[in-house]
């Protein structure tokens, strides 16, 4: 069991164990401070900040990989060359698939988006 999702950064994956349902916002907020929005590694450690503020200290609920963690939501890919959010389908088999995005918005416009926005964004790709 777990709420388990991923984001996508300079070639890495972000892991959650218990907040995919969460992440969304989470990645959200990191955005709206506008800080390292064009330097990927900053703007991974601010991310992943975010995602375990209040758990740093935990041994488990939290990964950091090259590879895809287990998950059950689109995969949120922050790209700091486009400067876009990208939401992306997966399978458990191949990983990443190479359709296109099910989303795209860039890193104005998603952090510009309130929480009823955001939800409703992401019901609109069955986030």
């Amino acid at each position: 069991m777990g709420d388990r999702a991923n984001v996508r950064i300079a070639g890495v994956h972000l892991y959650t164990h218990w907040g995919g349902h969460a992440l969304p916002f989470s990645v959200r907020d990191s955005l709206r401070r506008k800080w390292r929005w064009t330097d990927e590694a900053y703007l991974a450690r601010i991310i992943f900040c975010d995602m375990i503020a209040g758990s740093e200290q935990e041994e488990t609920g939290f990964g950091i990989s090259k590879n895809l963690c287990d998950n059950e939501y689109p995969i949120i890919n922050v790209d700091t060359d486009t400067q876009t959010v990208q939401f992306l389908a997966w399978s458990f088999a191949d990983g990443v698939t190479d359709a296109p995005p099910l989303l795209v918005l860039d890193f104005e416009a998603y952090a510009k988006l309130d929480d009823e926005q955001l939800k409703k964004v992401l019901e609109g790709i069955k986030y």
